[in-house]
């Protein structure tokens, strides 16, 4: 078991979050969006991976009353770094190539004809499969990305077009690639300096060929086809702003069933959509707030989000106790965990598609462990941090409880998550209120 001490430095032992993580931080994040003018395809991403994190930290900063950050780099190490940008430079420009000459020599054309009226999707990952499945009902035709996701579900790939596209797409991806790789250095050079940039270039030494490939040829399809409409799963990020790039210049409508939560603060490239459909009905009115110059239409139609969560199970009387983990910070995930096995709570645990049981071996084994997500959902006690899941629960017969003991996941839930604010989900902000909570849901044996 985890020692006492140690549950309360991992989970309360955080006062500053409720500072740090305020409406008037939100400001300083939308002030600093406004002022980013750069519109590639990975402002979103780095705004929101790169800005933001650093945003925070020199709050935190300030309020230790440090005000003096450190960016200082010695002459020996800044020749390091820019050998190092040299070198993710040509390994870079390896994928480039590489990956279109993989497509050239794996895929065929598919035959199959589309009538020019018909809509279509390009699925990316099982979790936004699941979230848009409903679509194929409706006629629209799934696409997979099959360079990250394969399904049965899912016959046709983005990448069987001609002979002729294949081939272009070797010369033309790797020139596309050096473009991107400039645009992409000089942008995060310019807000968070060269250390910064190059760092940058080496999380993305993989990424960029792949969304430039998957930019070549869903821009031939776009073209090939002509939908009318254009269906995606991706909110913000860099593919999310290429479909939107893309539709826009070939005059297709686009409609976002977005897979996860709505972040509360101003992307400075937007969000993807002609029309955006909201997790809830208070994401609505706080993205129709936030972003009010966009021509993006804000909808919550709440039989669009039921298709779009629920998984059709029959409603039961007893519930099942899960647990969601989340991907990060398993440490946080370790301490709840702990505690309900110590309270003697019979409960289960879903893992994250990125998470592991090793980080959880020393309190659970396999036998805690349930696969099947449809089973963890429907006809649940849910417990879970900050997360979709809490959301999901709400339309498959289960009762969401939001476990906040965590100050910042409090601040996160409360200020940056604005479709977590249904008031359907119930929060416990102790562990003695989550142990009250659970106990009487058991003895009520909840419907």
């Amino acid at each position: 078991m985890i020692d006492d001490q140690a549950n309360a430095k991992l989970v309360e032992d955080q006062n500053k979050a409720d500072e740090l993580y305020t409406a008037e931080f939100l400001e300083e994040v939308n002030n600093y969006s406004d002022r980013i003018v750069e519109r590639n395809d990975y402002v979103n991403e780095f705004f929101l991976y790169f800005v933001v994190p650093q945003l925070e930290r020199t709050r935190q900063l300030k309020m230790q009353n440090n005000t003096e950050i450190e960016n200082s780099v010695c002459y020996w190490n800044y020749f390091k770094f820019t050998l190092h940008g040299v070198y993710l430079f040509f390994i870079s420009v390896f994928y480039s190539v590489v990956i279109p000459s993989y497509v050239l020599l794996k895929y065929r054309r598919n035959e199959k004809r589309l009538n020019p009226t018909q809509s279509l999707a390009v699925i990316r990952s099982p979790a936004t499969y699941s979230k848009m499945a409903f679509l194929k009902n409706q006629g629209v035709l799934f696409y997979a990305d099959s360079l990250v996701f394969s399904s049965a579900d899912v016959e046709l790939s983005l990448y069987s077009q001609s002979f002729l596209s294949r081939l272009i797409g070797v010369f033309v991806i790797p020139w596309l690639s050096i473009k991107d790789f400039f645009s992409l250095f000089l942008m995060v050079r310019r807000h968070l300096g060269f250390v910064s940039a190059v760092g940058m270039l080496s999380y993305y030494r993989k990424r960029l060929s792949h969304k430039v490939t998957f930019g070549f040829y869903l821009s031939r399809l776009l073209k090939n086809v002509k939908p009318h409409v254009f269906y995606t799963g991706n909110k913000e990020d860099r593919f999310a702003l290429i479909e939107k790039r893309l539709c826009h210049e070939v005059g297709i409508k686009s409609v976002c069933i977005p897979h996860g939560l709505e972040y509360s603060f101003k992307m400075p490239g937007g969000l993807v959509g002609d029309i955006f459909y909201c997790n809830s009905e208070s994401a609505k009115y706080h993205l129709e707030s936030l972003y009010a110059q966009s021509r993006t239409k804000f909808l919550f139609d709440e039989n669009v989000v039921f298709k779009m969560l629920s998984r059709h199970t029959e409603a039961l009387s007893s519930k099942k106790l899960v647990f969601f983990p989340e991907s990060r910070e398993p440490e946080k995930n370790l301490v709840i965990i702990d505690f309900l096995k110590r309270q003697g709570f019979d409960f289960l645990v879903k893992l994250h598609g990125k998470d592991s049981l090793e980080n959880y071996r020393s309190v659970i084994d396999e036998s805690c462990l349930v696969d099947d997500f449809d089973q963890a959902i429907s006809n649940s006690i849910c417990l879970a941090r900050k997360s979709t899941v809490l959301l999901e629960a709400i339309y498959n017969h289960s009762v969401p409880i939001a476990i906040l003991v965590d100050m910042k996941d409090r601040a996160y839930f409360e200020f940056m998550f604005p479709s977590l604010k249904d008031e359907s989900i119930l929060k416990v902000y102790s562990f003695d209120e989550l142990k009250s909570l659970v106990k009487i849901l058991r003895a009520q044996n909840v419907q």
